[in-house]
């Protein structure tokens, strides 16, 4: 209790809290006994190098099938897809990257499943791969359920309306 503070009052740990915070001195991790914030710079670069890419594929893919979908609300197409994406939610992301690994992986040795190198390329090109894909095959659902209900949401508003009664094409 002493070592972590905890002996102390709550105004005290908080203030103790907050002046780490703003120092950026987190302090050493109990399983290895290394900085926090060393932890964080070195461990940041392979994040962002999966992050990235993951975010900008998951919008560049959700935002057009949403549109599409909206556009044909109440179709078979629309009723497909939202089906289909529903179903992609009601499953846990852990067993799309069991189920991944395993198949991408192991039975069709397409991708490995871990490692990582120094040099950025390797990466992109060998380690960055599957999870992404397994990223954005899940990420694709949610992000396309509410892309589509943010484009209807629009579709519904006064201004589209009027444009709309004024001759203005879709």
């Amino acid at each position: 209790r002493r070592q972590l503070g905890l002996n102390e009052p709550w105004w005290m740990q908080l203030g103790v809290f907050v002046k780490q915070i703003v120092s950026f001195d987190w302090g050493k991790s109990w399983a290895t006994n290394e900085s926090v914030a060393n932890l964080f710079a070195t461990r940041l670069p392979a994040t962002l190098t999966v992050m990235i890419p993951i975010l900008i594929l998951d919008v560049l893919l959700a935002l057009p099938i949403a549109m599409w979908v909206a556009y044909r609300r109440g179709s078979l197409t629309d009723r497909l897809i939202m089906v289909v994406t529903t179903i992609a939610l009601s499953i846990s992301f852990l067993v799309y990257i069991i189920v991944g690994q395993y198949v991408f992986g192991f039975q069709l040795g397409w991708f490995p499943v871990q490692g990582w190198s120094d040099s950025v390329w390797t990466n992109l090109i060998t380690y960055v791969p599957l999870p992404v894909m397994l990223a954005v095959l899940v990420g694709i659902a949610p992000q396309t359920r509410l892309y589509r209900s943010f484009f209807l949401d629009e579709l519904g508003q006064d201004y589209v309306r009027t444009a709309r009664a004024k001759g203005m094409g879709e």
